[in-house]
């Protein structure tokens, strides 16, 4: 433990004015203000806990999780009886994608004080980032119950009853927020991603806006307001998106979000040498934090299709209730077939869910065992992660005639699917694979499963990974349960196109399915806007707009 430095009472008034300079600067996204009162304090105490503490989640803040890291182990040895620094400090292991580690620290603040706000947060993530969501959500109402009008626990419960799609309560967590302070820029943020989800575009705009008003630096709002319009010509929320990216520290996460909104707009008014710039840094600014490895990614999908087929092929002689899955790589129309399926009186849609690996962790244990290992369970634990699979969507979405699943990760679990719930149907999707690749790496997918996505070139390893993946699905399984539908021949003759897909899924007629865009379910994907419009021809050979840039793709190219 660092020394205790004999403080006059002016220097010690003088620290902590500075240390609250410092500590809005950072909530507001400040950077220059905040490294200014570092500074300074730096000058009357450089190993102070809180200096080292507010170094620290400057860092993360900046994208730069090494520095962080180091910043924060530094505070808490200065402090180690202080639990708001531990629970940082296990943010700081969160941030770096090392959940263990930043239980332990929550665990160790949670030792230290029972009732420390922050890492009841922080805890709560981590659970989250496991599946555990009805556990974090105990966690959080305890601390709500202790500190009812903590916007940041409110925040939690949004994001987690969110994600269990209790949208109700969520709605109702942010305008408990809102009514203790109108301007709270994440509050309004959050009810216009459920308005957005929900296809309340209106309604969307309103609150990105009251966001922007009350945070110009939201990246993530940015982000959204660019999908919503298309750009004819330079107008105010340009110049302030611009004005924005250019004050956004190079590297940071900020910058890496306003540059993929300002390729949108570029895109949109016919600058695709500057659209496709902005993407460059985008993705290399996600490239370089990105842990996820393309060649070992690749090389799993490759072992999956060394599996006996035979094994692939048993199954128990059960009946469940009719599953569908749909599969496909990202940006493929997987959202768009899920809306249309969604819109049948017959089908409820899970979106993209963690209900298989919740089941999987139940039955199994171990959750980081290889696909082909998984695909090749025993029997009796398919069986067993089938029920375990189906009591889960039960229980977050209610019962059903069908469920429509549309986990783009799954595309390595087929066998194990199909081992576990001998009666799914799977529906894969394919689109141009110029276009789905491009489309891939000019919006800001999450999820740790898409980490190929920032470079071209892994881009395409990665694809060709799946086609020959997909390839081994489709000679593995019976032909009635494995459809396949091409997005362009969807969009250019949709009627007959989704009467095949009904019937492939054992589903009757149902005009609802010609107005999917009118379908009331909550879409959370990058596609959230465009599935509430009419089909549409444009996305079709957007790539060739780009073609000189896309060489490292152009392998991929169809020659049919």
């Amino acid at each position: 433990m660092a020394k205790r430095m004999k403080l006059s009472g002016n220097r010690k008034r003088k620290i902590e004015q500075l240390l609250g300079v410092a500590g809005r600067a950072l909530q507001q996204g400040e950077t220059e203000a905040c490294e200014s009162a570092c500074g300074q304090l730096e000058a009357l105490y450089p190993d102070h806990p809180d200096l080292l503490h507010l170094r620290g989640l400057l860092a993360l803040q900046q994208g730069d999780v090494d520095a962080g890291l180091l910043q924060l182990k530094q505070a808490v040895a200065a402090a180690p009886t202080r639990a708001d620094l531990l629970a940082s400090l296990g943010n700081g292991w969160f941030q770096a994608g090392d959940t263990q580690a930043a239980m332990e620290c929550y665990r160790q603040a949670l030792a230290l004080d029972a009732t420390d706000i922050a890492t009841h947060l922080g805890m709560a993530g981590a659970l989250m980032a496991q599946g555990e969501l009805t556990e974090a959500r105990v966690m959080l109402e305890r601390a709500r119950k202790r500190k009812p009008g903590d916007a940041m626990v409110r925040m939690g419960l949004f994001q987690v009853c969110h994600a269990l799609n209790l949208y109700s309560e969520a709605r109702t967590h942010l305008e408990a927020i809102l009514a203790r302070d109108a301007g709270h820029a994440e509050a309004h943020y959050g009810l216009g991603v459920l308005a957005l989800e929900q296809g309340a575009l209106e309604e969307v705009r309103e609150h990105i806006h009251h966001a922007l008003q009350a945070n110009p630096y939201h990246a993530d709002a940015w982000l959204v307001l660019a999908d919503l319009r298309r750009f004819e010509a330079e107008d105010d929320e340009t110049q302030a998106m611009q004005q924005v990216y250019q004050h956004c520290p190079p590297g940071s996460d900020a910058r890496m979000k306003l540059a993929f909104a300002l390729a949108k707009v570029r895109d949109d008014l016919g600058d695709y040498a500057a659209a496709f710039e902005l993407l460059q840094e985008a993705n290399a600014i996600r490239h370089a934090d990105n842990a996820f490895d393309t060649d070992a990614a690749v090389a799993a999908l490759a072992e999956i299709t060394t599996l006996d087929g035979e094994r692939m092929r048993e199954n128990a002689d059960i009946s469940h209730t009719p599953c569908l899955f749909v599969l496909g790589m990202p940006r493929s129309g997987s959202t768009l077939v899920e809306q249309i399926l969604a819109a049948h009186p017959d089908v409820t849609a899970l979106g993209e869910n963690g209900c298989l690996e919740s089941a999987i962790r139940d039955v199994v244990g171990d959750i980081s065992l290889s696909p082909a290992a998984l695909n090749a369970l025993p029997q009796a634990q398919c069986t067993a992660i089938g029920v375990r699979y189906l009591e889960r969507v039960e229980q977050l979405y209610g019962s059903s005639n069908c469920y429509c699943d549309k986990t783009l990760s799954h595309i390595a679990l087929v066998g194990l699917i199909h081992r576990a719930l001998p009666q799914a149907r799977f529906i894969h999707l394919q689109r141009d694979p110029l276009d789905t690749c491009f489309s891939i790496y000019k919006n800001n997918l999450q999820g740790a499963h898409f980490g190929y996505g920032y470079a071209l070139s892994e881009l395409a390893q990665y694809y060709q990974g799946y086609l020959q993946l997909m390839a081994y699905w489709r000679e593995l399984l019976p032909a009635d349960l494995f459809y396949e539908l091409e997005y362009e021949k969807l969009v250019a003759g949709q009627e007959q196109q989704t009467r095949l897909l009904l019937q492939a899924c054992g589903l009757s007629w149902s005009d609802a399915c010609m107005h999917f865009q009118q379908a009331n379910h909550a879409v959370q994907t990058a596609s959230a806007v465009q599935v509430r419009k009419p089909l549409s021809t444009a996305s079709i050979g957007v790539w060739r707009q780009y073609e000189a840039y896309l060489t490292p793709l152009l392998g991929l190219m169809r020659t049919d």
